[in-house]
């Protein structure tokens, strides 16, 4: 459940950064660092033992971002230059595809949630490019996006079938 959690909030930051205009190679390496930050956290918050020190905690803080931040961002990157390129034109139908792609990859195991959301991202940026706005619109899609992933993914691994609800106590 954990990857999902990570793949939604992936989408919120993508969702985050077509509302905002500012994809580029400064937001990428702040939340390669922000993403990075768990590590040394996890070490002063939750130490798994004597030998648990931020010392310890920098290869982490590194390299946490080049495996779940880098590869995301350069999908999204290679997909956002070819909508932005003036040699490729795609309909709208393309950019649809990109996003339906993108969610159905989702259920792939380890590198499925990586191109998804590049997919997702690059998609978006894309869109907002090409139309010359309509950010609102590709933040709510990238949301809807999202809560698919989130409910509706797991709930088809599952096999249709909601998980036992059981209350504390």
């Amino acid at each position: 459940m954990s990857f999902i959690a990570g793949l939604v909030w992936g989408l919120v930051i993508a969702g985050l950064t077509v509302a905002a205009e500012h994809y580029g190679p400064s937001y990428i390496a702040g939340l390669w660092l922000g993403v990075g930050f768990v590590a040394p956290i996890d070490v002063l918050l939750y130490p798994q033992g004597p030998g648990s020190t931020l010392a310890n905690a920098i290869p982490g803080l590194l390299l946490s971002g080049a495996v779940f931040v880098l590869p995301v961002a350069l999908v999204a990157g290679a997909i956002y230059l070819a909508l932005r390129s003036e040699r490729m034109r795609p309909p709208g139908i393309v950019i649809l595809l990109l996003y339906v792609v993108g969610v159905a990859l989702g259920v792939v195991p380890l590198i499925g949630t990586i191109v998804g959301g590049g997919l997702i991202a690059g998609a978006a940026a894309g869109q907002v490019w090409r139309r010359g706005g309509g950010h609102t619109t590709a933040s709510v899609l990238v949301i809807l996006l999202m809560v698919v992933a989130a409910v509706g993914l797991p709930y088809l691994l599952a096999g249709g079938t909601l998980p036992a609800l059981t209350l504390p106590g």
